[in-house]
């Protein structure tokens, strides 16, 4: 996951997914951190939404629910941590 801008509360970005067969693809989002500073949810722009919680400055949790080409529903859970670049 890469945030690519934000303003106050609302950040958008781009992650990387990867797919059952070992390939990927890249998808861009946007998000809003809740105001209760624990959460957040976030809408895929191609399919598919994303929430999750803020762990703590440095981790978050995340879980991303879509629907696939065969019409079932795949949810993916993982922790992220921040890397400075």
């Amino acid at each position: 996951m890469n945030i690519t801008e934000q303003k106050d509360r609302i950040f958008i970005g781009e992650i990387i997914i990867y797919n059952k067969d070992g390939s990927f693809r890249t998808e861009k989002f946007s998000g809003i951190i809740e105001n209760c500073g624990e959460e957040y949810p976030i809408v895929e722009h191609d399919k598919g939404f994303s929430m999750g919680d803020i762990l703590d400055p440095d981790e978050i949790e995340f879980i991303s629910i879509e629907d696939d080409e065969e019409k079932s529903v795949l949810i993916a859970s993982d922790h992220l941590y921040r890397v400075q670049v």
